[in-house]
């Protein structure tokens, strides 16, 4: 069987943003459940579940789901199906929810197959181990927030959200590993930043992350240069990257940020 290439549900993205800004917990799941879908996925949302009588159970460990590299995360183990109960139908994706009885629970992430199976009674269904990858890619995020996601989602090593962001801004464009060049004049200083609902507050399952207080940096002092972006730390831990419109910070300027003016979610 080739390589898929996963997608992470709306439900997944909405919990751990929430986890991330706001600071809702969402503790690490012991185990992982797949079956497999009889009709297509689409955009964030998984198709019909096959008529299994059980789940197949996966300890969420790191045994079978190896520390992320480089934002990337993938099977270290074969995952092996339970045999059908009956002729299931045709096989289109593999679909990992979060409690092991069919038609219950929240689907977590789905992997299309590299072409569809039809499953009859009796037939068992193996997925070599590398063969599932997925990613957080052409994201704001930086290398370390994607490995920590992706470890606590696959993995159940949890990342403890900050109590409290320490967030800045740079003069020149970050990268996934770089954070970018903050002043070093002008009385410049991260703004500390309390990681609550009050802030950041819960989305909706298909919303964007966002600010409901305005962000204020202590005045300039002196000309700090030309700001291009927010960039976000837990702790001293890069953790994000924000695009916005270039501001001069000149002398006397007090850089703000709007109420509402951060849209934030995951690819």
């Amino acid at each position: 069987m080739t390589g898929m290439t996963g997608k992470f549900t709306d439900y997944c993205r909405k919990k751990i943003l929430d986890h991330t800004w706001g600071g809702v917990e969402w503790p690490v799941l012991a185990n992982l459940y797949f079956t497999v879908s009889v009709s297509p996925s689409s955009g964030y949302t998984v198709g019909a579940e096959a008529n299994y009588s059980a789940r197949a159970a996966v300890v969420n460990n790191l045994t079978n789901f190896p520390s992320a590299v480089n934002g990337v995360k993938q099977n270290g183990t074969e995952i092996l199906f339970p045999d059908a109960p009956s002729n299931l139908g045709t096989a289109i994706d593999i679909l990992i929810f979060d409690t092991p009885t069919p038609g219950t629970g929240n689907a977590i992430a789905y992997f299309t197959l590299p072409s569809t199976r039809v499953i009859q009674q009796t037939d068992g269904l193996v997925i070599p181990a590398g063969t599932l990858t997925i990613s957080f890619t052409g994201s704001i995020f930086s290398t370390y927030l994607k490995n920590a996601w992706l470890d606590h989602i696959f993995g159940a090593i949890a990342w403890n959200f900050p109590s409290t962001w320490n967030i800045g801004y740079c003069t020149d464009t970050p990268t996934d590993s770089v954070s970018g060049t903050e002043p070093a004049v002008g009385g410049y200083a991260q703004l500390a930043t309390p990681n609550n609902t009050v802030y950041f507050p819960q989305i909706a399952l298909t919303g964007n992350k966002t600010n409901s207080q305005q962000l204020e940096w202590n005045e300039a002092t002196a000309a700090q240069g030309t700001a291009t972006h927010l960039v976000w730390f837990a702790g001293t831990n890069y953790a994000a990257r924000i695009p916005i419109t270039a501001t001069a910070i000149n002398q006397f300027s007090i850089p703000k940020v709007a109420t509402n003016a951060l849209q934030v979610n995951i690819v």
